[in-house]
């Protein structure tokens, strides 16, 4: 009997996805103002970039921290080939299910950018992160917004919440037509206790605007986004707690 594909991997294996190819990078400007005062105070030499995608935000970071050496994994093999282009290490694998296949402590920084809310194992994923920090590391992650100011409102209205999904085929229940394949979300209070559950502390969140927003409500969106708990996106940055 043949192994029957992943419908997961499957759907992310040939894409380039979302802010990883060409969209704006929001969340990754807004990571590097977070790590700018720690990375001052501090040695960084090697990062990790978990669903790199193109490695978009790699490049940014690595700028910012003055990173020497970056490895950027991802299941889609023409995103890696862009991130090969920017001098980055590319790595084709999963980002669950499986050990990274990397020893304890390698990396000072590890990011996973809009990767958290795909995956259905994401406990593990946080062990794996955990293991191949180094004890000062760095974890930079950025994921939706479940109560983002215009879920709260669609909900009253019995409307799907954006970044929400039901299908891998086909979206339902509210506006737009492609799909990202979505299966965990995020409030700023779970994403806070979730992290810091899994072995991280001194955690900073900052909210990001939604750039595919309408545009005529976008200003409103950046307004808000000051506020975490309501704000389209969040990215946070913590510190590794060694055990």
């Amino acid at each position: 009997m043949s192994k029957e594909t992943d419908p997961g991997e499957s759907f992310y294996a040939t894409v380039v996805m979302g802010e990883h190819s060409s969209t704006p990078p929001v969340i990754h400007n807004a990571q590097a103002k977070i790590m700018r005062p720690v990375i001052a105070s501090a040695h960084t030499s090697r990062l990790l970039d978990i669903g790199s995608g193109a490695g978009v935000g790699a490049a940014l970071i690595a700028k910012t921290a003055s990173i020497d050496h970056v490895v950027c994994i991802d299941l889609s093999v023409p995103a890696l080939v862009e991130a090969r282009k920017r001098g980055f290490s590319p790595l084709v694998a999963s980002a669950e299910g499986h050990k990274l296949p990397f020893p304890d402590k390698t990396f000072d920084i590890v990011m996973i950018d809009e990767v958290i809310e795909h995956l259905v194992d994401t406990d593990s994923i946080m062990e794996e992160i955990h293991r191949v920090l180094t004890d000062q590391g760095q974890l930079l992650i950025s994921t939706p917004n479940l109560a983002s100011w215009f879920n709260r409102i669609a909900l009253l209205f019995g409307i799907q919440p954006a970044f929400s999904e039901v299908s891998f085929k086909k979206v339902y229940g509210r506006p737009g037509s492609g799909t990202v394949g979505h299966l965990r979300l995020f409030t700023r209070k779970a994403l806070k206790e979730f992290v810091e559950d899994n072995g991280f502390h001194n955690s900073k969140i900052v909210g990001v605007p939604f750039p595919e927003l309408p545009r005529f409500v976008r200003p409103l969106d950046t307004l808000l986004s000051r506020f975490p708990s309501i704000a389209g996106g969040l990215v946070m940055r913590a510190d590794k707690r060694p055990t």
